[in-house]
């Protein structure tokens, strides 16, 4: 609250106190992981708070402050987010908003799959000959908040696997040395190469395999 010169009276302040949320996990598929190993966070509001999940996959939220959050539900190789919900409501590219307390449906949801796609492929340099770098899948359709991205590391042979790839279509691009941020937040980077990327629709549990050629990213940008 910012006074300027004037007087002011007759206003009430209700400050919301911390409130715990409580909700589930829960997989698709056939997997082998343990809702227990599974990191879903709240991130937003200048923190980041861990939930803690049980062998039932049960999940809660303890002492969240008041402010607006986005469902994290970490990285994992083989799964993808299928989706969040809080209460009745779809915020798997949304948000959770607690600026004004906890509304009378406030359990969050998570659903995550084991049926996602799987690119393997090469990585060449612009001699054809193995290049090792970054391959980073970029949605183009459905959601593209940044669990949908995925990002691999180019072995010393020149080779990649991207697995747990959400049904949908996507580019793919190939880089000697890449910042992730840049990547999934900043809309002017990728439009600089996207004649260099690939497109490709991957459906659930297919296989494709897509050889690339390396970017290398000029000095300015890294």
């Amino acid at each position: 609250i910012q006074v300027a010169y004037d007087d002011i009276s007759g206003i009430e302040l209700n400050p919301i106190a911390p409130m715990d949320i409580s909700g589930s996990v829960r997989i698709e598929g056939q997997h082998k992981t343990k809702t227990s190993d599974i990191q879903i966070a709240l991130s937003g509001a200048g923190r980041n708070i861990t939930a803690t999940v049980d062998d039932q996959g049960r999940l809660a939220f303890r002492s969240v402050e008041p402010g607006a959050y986005r469902v994290d539900p970490g990285s994992y190789s083989s799964l993808y987010l299928k989706s969040v919900s809080w209460g009745t409501a779809d915020v798997t590219a949304g948000e959770i908003d607690l600026r004004n307390g906890l509304p009378p449906r406030s359990d969050v949801s998570v659903v995550l799959s084991a049926e996602g796609g799987e690119l393997t492929g090469s990585v060449r340099d612009d001699e054809q000959k193995p290049a090792m770098g970054i391959v980073a899948l970029v949605p183009t359709s459905g959601h593209r908040s940044p669990p949908f991205f995925k990002f691999a590391n180019v072995t010393d042979s020149g080779t990649y696997t991207l697995r747990g790839i959400a049904p949908g279509s996507y580019k793919i691009y190939a880089w000697d040395s890449v910042d992730r941020n840049a990547v999934m937040y900043d809309p002017t980077f990728l439009p600089q190469f996207d004649s260099t990327a690939k497109t490709v629709e991957v459906g659930r549990g297919e296989k494709k395999t897509l050889d690339l050629v390396r970017i290398l990213l000029p000095d300015s940008l890294r």
